[in-house]
């Protein structure tokens, strides 16, 4: 089991972790079984908030400011599954990440470019200059126009990157993964 590092990009990624430390006390004071199930970035149709609006600012921006990082993305029906065969074969005391794939952002380009059937060309910002740059800048669009979506958490999360393996879940859970290409391909046309 993985320890955690004490530090956290976001205040949401601070109250998801605290949340599922007070859940493991409280079922382990009232002897209840519990799994974990911990999802990775849920794509696919009939979701358009949180990170998917990241996939929607690239599907309509003209020349989207890009910079480079790697995202893990589960299928919103595989998540489903996951979450309904934890409760069926998971082991209580037990954790498991629910991740299908992990890519680059440039492989998450071009799958949202195949399904759209049309070609995207990012502007692709360093990630030193989002470092320094992007940040303070997300500040001050937070504050003057909040209905961007773009906050200083924002920036931090697509920087950090996440690699998550759930490899765990697909043995212990019987899970299949959906190939990431179809999960992209439905949401474009979803959208």
């Amino acid at each position: 089991q993985t320890v955690h590092s004490g530090e956290y990009v976001s205040p949401y990624a601070r109250s998801k972790h605290l949340a599922e430390l007070g859940v493991t006390a409280e079922a382990v004071r009232l002897g209840v079984d519990l799994v974990i199930v911990n999802p990775s970035s849920v794509q696919g149709p009939g979701r358009a908030t949180g990170s998917a609006q990241l996939l929607l600012h690239v599907l309509n921006s003209r020349r989207p400011l890009l910079v480079e990082s790697t995202l893990s993305i589960i299928d919103i029906e595989d998540c489903t599954n996951g979450h309904i065969n934890a409760a069926e074969f998971g082991v209580p005391g037990e954790r498991y990440i629910l991740s299908g794939a992990t890519l680059s952002v440039v492989e998450a380009v071009d799958l949202l470019a195949d399904g759209a059937g049309r070609q995207i060309t990012p502007r692709w910002v360093s990630r030193s200059l989002v470092r320094r740059l992007g940040i303070p800048a997300a500040r001050i669009a937070f504050v003057v126009k909040p209905s961007l979506d773009v906050c200083p958490e924002l920036i931090r999360t697509l920087l950090h990157g996440h690699r998550f393996d759930g490899s765990k879940a697909a043995a212990d859970l019987r899970l299949t993964y959906t190939e990431v290409s179809d999960t992209i391909a439905r949401t474009v046309r979803w959208f």
